[in-house]
């Protein structure tokens, strides 16, 4: 194989790898239409892609843009999993699962009230899960999870996730999935990151 057929393969390689990518976010579920939010609240969104970093390297990945739908560009360059936010401004997350593998059944109690919403060949699912409820054998496939206070937010498979929190105290707050992924994936960058909450 000649020099120049080489580059014109690798292109048209890098090419599909990009269309491939790009289409799993166009095509996210559009049921984030469904999130409300209220004046003054920052919103931040994080999708969870599948093999993100190669086969089996899921990656929390926070969209740049409000806008809805994004375009492929947006997140098909580097990794960057910081969230800056202000302390004593509401915020609201809405975690966007396009893994559809399950990983486990999750049981806990709720630490912070949170909404999933599932699109179905019926229509939309929505639910409601409150503060000190008892959550038994939801099939999961992540979890949001932020160490330091306590919260452990479910992750259902092909699902948008939504919660508020109103960050009291600046400083740098780890969030990292715990299951199945644990610190090991976060150690590579893929499923850990750092929010930022500024005075």
């Amino acid at each position: 194989m000649s020099g120049k057929q080489l580059i014109v393969t690798l292109f048209f390689l890098a090419l599909g790898v990009v269309i491939g990518f790009g289409s799993s976010l166009l095509f996210l579920p559009r049921n984030t239409a469904s999130v409300s939010t209220t004046q003054g609240q920052q919103v931040i969104y994080i999708a969870v892609i599948p093999d993100y970093g190669g086969n089996g390297w899921d990656a929390f990945v926070p969209l740049k843009y409000l806008g809805y739908p994004i375009t492929a560009h947006e997140n098909i360059v580097g990794i960057n999993n910081t969230i800056v936010v202000k302390a004593g401004v509401p915020v609201k997350f809405v975690i966007i699962n396009l893994d559809t593998m399950v990983t486990m059944n999750f049981s806990g109690n709720v630490a912070v009230p949170f909404i999933l919403y599932n699109d179905t060949e019926n229509g939309q699912i929505t639910l409601t899960f409150n503060k000190g409820q008892y959550i038994q054998n939801l099939p999961i496939g992540h979890t949001f999870t932020i160490p330091k206070l306590d919260i452990n937010i479910p992750l259902p498979p092909d699902t948008v996730v939504s919660f508020n929190y109103t960050f009291t105290n600046p400083g740098t707050y780890g969030y990292l999935c715990i299951t199945p992924c644990g610190p090991g994936m976060g150690q590579l960058g893929y499923m850990i990151g750092y929010i930022i909450v500024q005075p």
